[in-house]
Order: C-alpha cells, then sequence, then structure tokens
C-alpha cells in the first residue's frame, strides 16, 4: 500500500487563499495599502504554486513506488521576505509601502529535496512563482 504525506507552504494561484501571500501581500498591494513584514532580509522560498502541486499529483500516480513517504513542497531557488512582497506590489502599480516590524518571528525555507530525489518534484523558481501568482490575480508584469 502507498502512503505520502506531503507537507505544504502556502499554495498560490488563481484566487488562492488562506496564506499570507494572498491574503495579506496580495490584498494589500491591490488596494495600495502598506505591507508590514518581519525578517525582510531573511530568506524565502516558503511557498507553491498550485500547477506545482498538480504536476507533483501526476507523477505520483504514474510512479509505482511502495511505502510510506513524507515530502514537502516548496518553490526552487530563493528570495528574501522583502523581495517577494517586491515583487507582488510592483505588479500593481508598487503604491504599498514596505514596513519592516521587528519582532521575535524567525525566519524559515523548506527543502523540496527528498521531493526531488524521489519522486521528480520540478518546482518553479519562488520569483517567477511569484510574477506568475501577481499576473494570474490582476496584476501588470
Amino acid at each position: 500500500m502507498r502512503t505520502l504525506a506531503i507537507r505544504l507552504p502556502g499554495v498560490i494561484g488563481p484566487a488562492s487563499e488562506r496564506n499570507w501571500l494572498s491574503h495579506q501581500v496580495l490584498a494589500a498591494a491591490r488596494e495600495g495599502r502598506e505591507i508590514s513584514v518581519y525578517n525582510a532580509a531573511s530568506p524565502y522560498n516558503n511557498a507553491v504554486h498550485v500547477s506545482d502541486l498538480v504536476r507533483f499529483v501526476c507523477i505520483l500516480l504514474r510512479q509505482g513506488w511502495r511505502g510510506a513517504e513524507v515530502v514537502t513542497l516548496g518553490a526552487a531557488g530563493m528570495t528574501t521576505v522583502r523581495r517577494a512582497v517586491e515583487l507582488v506590489a510592483n505588479a500593481f502599480g508598487g503604491k504599498s509601502a514596505i514596513r519592516e516590524v521587528t519582532g521575535r518571528r524567525a525566519g524559515f525555507t523548506i527543502s523540496s529535496a527528498r521531493a526531488i530525489e524521489r519522486f521528480g518534484y520540478a518546482p518553479m523558481e519562488i520569483e517567477e512563482m511569484l510574477r506568475r501568482f501577481a499576473a494570474e490575480n490582476g496584476g501588470k508584469i
């Protein structure tokens, strides 16, 4: 019997919801409101585009693996938290000020290495993914 637990960061795409990029960044960028960020200089790859997720599931269905596995999916490459916000905000005219907030929230990144090596996961680069996400939701690239 095959069992796979897929750990996901924010899933983004057209009309996505319930993640930081959709709920806070995109919503504020559309309205030109200020966007607050923690750890602006921290590395960031904590997103998966819905199209990458669908491709990954299709790959899994074609493979004949056995056993139980756990994988984490995320974007390829890295950007910074600030750059991620800038990419989305710029697609909506760059009117949103970005305010760096100090606090105790620790930054983190995601490794998709197991999904890549074991199952052939091939995610988009994070900055390409963010540009696509913004365009799919009404932004101009």
